[in-house]
């Protein structure tokens, strides 16, 4: 019986870390991946959609999924695959900041912004990525008009 118990749990946790893959590939965020370790939940993405990086960091957190045992959360952020920054936070203070038990300012005292990335990014070395931004090809399509001006009976010559 307490195995099953253990594997149901094990499957709750699969299936609310998937959830949260789901919803920020689906959200246009590449180089996704994820893993629990003990209580703590590690994120990383790269944001390629939003212009500014402190509202691409919103949208992930207010879609951020966790589950009951987790106390701390850590993402980090990459810029073209490269570690850029990590933000550590207590689940319990995003929670309350959620809630509105207490405001923003008080939430970003508590969590940790660094641009100290070396120890995190080794931990997600090896992992798996979802929606990676390595296997695409960008294709630069415009139109180009090339004018010039002209004499009296012809004032404007063009070339497409």
């Amino acid at each position: 019986m307490y195995k099953v118990i253990v594997l149901f749990f094990a499957g709750m946790n699969l299936i609310l870390g998937q959830s949260n893959l789901d919803k920020l590939e689906a959200e246009g965020f590449e180089n996704l991946a994820e893993f629990e370790q003990e209580s703590h939940y590690f994120l990383t993405y790269e944001n390629n959609r939003y212009r500014y990086e402190g509202d691409a960091l919103a949208i992930v957190l207010e879609l951020l999924e966790h589950s009951d045992n987790l106390t701390d959360i850590s993402i980090l952020i990459q810029n073209r695959g490269l570690p850029m920054t990590k933000v550590h936070f207590n689940l319990q203070s995003w929670l309350n900041f959620k809630s509105g038990a207490i405001e923003i300012e008080d939430w970003i005292q508590q969590a940790e912004f660094s641009i100290d990335v070396d120890r995190i990014a080794d931990l997600f070395e090896d992992r798996k990525k979802i929606n990676e931004s390595f296997k695409k090809i960008d294709a630069v399509v415009g139109l180009g008009l090339n004018y010039i001006l002209g004499n009296l009976d012809n004032s404007v010559r063009l070339k497409v």
